[in-house]
């Protein structure tokens, strides 16, 4: 009994620690807690099902915060969350259509690059503090943005990361969007591609029902927490820390493919 209380706790702070730093980057936060899972025993499916339930909610509640604070529009994130399917369903088709063991390695190598490029890279990061234009301004015939969502949804499905990890820098140097709104607008994102797996997962009845509540409680929690918190943090901080979650990816996709 008590073993099953603390696995209980002990994941419930897991979620709402990697919902929390998730959200402060933009992103779900799946490639924290999915990973973690697997090493406590959970199988792929299991740790997968559970990650993307702590990503829908805490995406839910966070976007709640963002819109709050003005860092968000909802009518361009429902966009560009809509723009993300497509590239999700090329993503998997392609996926069972070739060997992608090298695209992997080729992957991992050029995430690795890009972290390295946003830690020595500094951009503008004076006119990232200052006070920002309303996010609908800033995306208003920002066509750049356009492109990118489509590009996130296809490499999430290929190589089975989160979009978000890739979004928000892509929104930032790409589309030149302030970080605090980039990050904003990428977590708002997640919750449309979250939606959908975890649609897929429900129907196949491949969802921890024992552990849905936990992790959706640890999600919605950290939602507000990290959005609250990322506001008072600054943009090179939160770019740094972005940089880091990349890295952390990169390495993790080629210790699966090469070993």
């Amino acid at each position: 009994m008590l073993d099953s209380v603390f696995m209980v706790v002990f994941l419930f702070v897991l979620a709402l620690l990697s919902s929390t730093l998730g959200t402060l980057i933009g992103a779900g936060g799946g490639f924290i807690l999915t990973p973690l899972l697997v090493l406590l025993g959970f199988s792929p499916v299991e740790a997968v099902g559970t990650g993307l339930v702590m990503v829908l909610t805490s995406s839910v509640s966070a976007s709640f915060v963002f819109h709050r604070q003005g860092r968000l529009s909802l009518k361009h994130g429902v966009i560009l969350g809509m723009l993300t399917l497509p590239g999700a369903f090329v993503g998997s088709w392609v996926l069972t259509m070739l060997d992608v063991q090298l695209f992997k390695v080729v992957f991992g190598l050029s995430l690795a690059l890009i972290s390295a490029y946003m830690i020595v890279k500094r951009r503008n990061d004076a006119a990232d503090e200052m006070v920002y234009k309303s996010p609908s301004v800033l995306f208003q015939n920002n066509y750049r943005s356009l492109v990118i969502p489509p590009v996130a949804g296809f490499v999430a499905a290929m190589f089975g990361i989160g979009g978000g990890i890739l979004m928000a820098p892509a929104l930032i140097y790409l589309a030149d969007i302030p970080t605090h709104i980039a990050t904003a607008t990428s977590k708002f994102i997640a919750l449309f591609s979250s939606f959908f797996a975890l649609s897929m997962l429900l129907s196949y009845g491949l969802l921890n029902m024992v552990l849905l509540p936990t992790i959706a409680a640890a999600g919605l929690i950290g939602g507000q927490i990290g959005a609250v918190v990322s506001k008072h943090v600054k943009a090179r901080m939160i770019k740094t820390i972005i940089a880091a979650a990349i890295l952390t990816v990169s390495i993790n996709i080629l210790v699966r493919t090469l070993l």
